[in-house]
């Protein structure tokens, strides 16, 4: 395990923070998010939304309410791409609870503007668009549910392929308390999303599952950088408005909440220093 990720960890905090320091690097830094999912259902414990598209029927995006028709979720790709054939299934992998009662499958060529593709029937909807360009998808039901969603998975048949989500992860971010830095905040949220995937790549065990939701809050009055709890990273806004090249602090925690060393056996301790040793020796 050592051997495996060992120097990787200061490349990926030097990458971060180089990235992050220069306007055009971070904005083509997004080709990293080739798929984005979105949606107005809040998630039902670590059953997030990426979980809709991660190549698995086993698996599933699990909403805590019921949907209604101002509900919408939406599978957008950085750039066009043609889709033969697509199928979303809905309901848990029983097939028969938690499906999508009544709703519509919606694409766009633009991402503003939608229309309608497929109708759900008994939970799923397909489409053969024919090599159509796509720039988004989206599930959209037509009327209230009576039961908690389940999508279990979006299969895309597309040139070029999309790729799935290998660690579904979702953030949450809470900066309610710096306003001000709204946009910069949005930001950190992105690049935690961006990196997430390659960190748990390059730190994850045989069979070990990261966490797969991380609260990111921004504290006014919090003295210090940041600090990591299982899948919480705090910020003292302090820090970053005064360093706000400094991504590579926040990419920093995400290394952490992979690592999430407590709930695996292992001293608090072993965190900061396990990553600061792998810097030192295998770089």
């Amino acid at each position: 395990m050592w051997r495996k990720s060992g120097g990787v960890l200061a490349v990926l905090l030097t990458a971060g923070s180089a990235m992050a320091g220069n306007g055009a690097a971070a904005s083509e830094q997004k080709a990293m998010r080739p798929v984005v999912i979105e949606t107005s259902l809040p998630t039902r414990g670590d059953y997030v939304p990426q979980l809709a598209f991660d190549g698995k029927t086993e698996t599933f995006f699990w909403s805590d309410r019921a949907p209604n028709s101002e509900d919408r979720f939406t599978l957008a790709v950085a750039k066009p791409v043609r889709v033969r054939r697509v199928e979303v299934l809905t309901g848990k992998p029983d097939g028969t609870t938690n499906t999508l009662e009544s709703g519509v499958l919606e694409a766009s060529a633009d991402g503003q503007k939608f229309d309608r593709v497929a109708t759900f029937e008994s939970g799923t909807a397909k489409a053969d668009l024919g090599g159509r360009e796509i720039k988004a998808l989206r599930i959209r039901p037509t009327k209230e549910g009576k039961s908690q969603l389940a999508i279990r998975e979006i299969v895309l048949d597309s040139e070029p392929p999309m790729p799935v989500f290998k660690y579904p992860i979702e953030v949450h971010l809470d900066a309610s308390e710096v306003p001000e830095m709204k946009d910069w905040c949005e930001r950190s949220k992105e690049i935690v999303e961006e990196w997430y995937p390659i960190i748990a790549e390059y730190l994850g065990d045989e069979g070990y599952t990261p966490p797969r939701r991380i609260n990111l809050t921004f504290r006014k009055d919090m003295r210090g950088i940041a600090g990591t709890s299982r899948g919480n990273i705090t910020c003292g806004a302090s820090w970053f408005k005064a360093h706000p090249d400094d991504y590579g602090a926040i990419v920093h925690e995400a290394i952490h909440v992979v690592q999430n060393y407590r709930s695996r056996g292992n001293p608090g301790w072993l965190v900061e220093r396990d990553c600061r040793l792998r810097s030192l020796v295998y770089v």
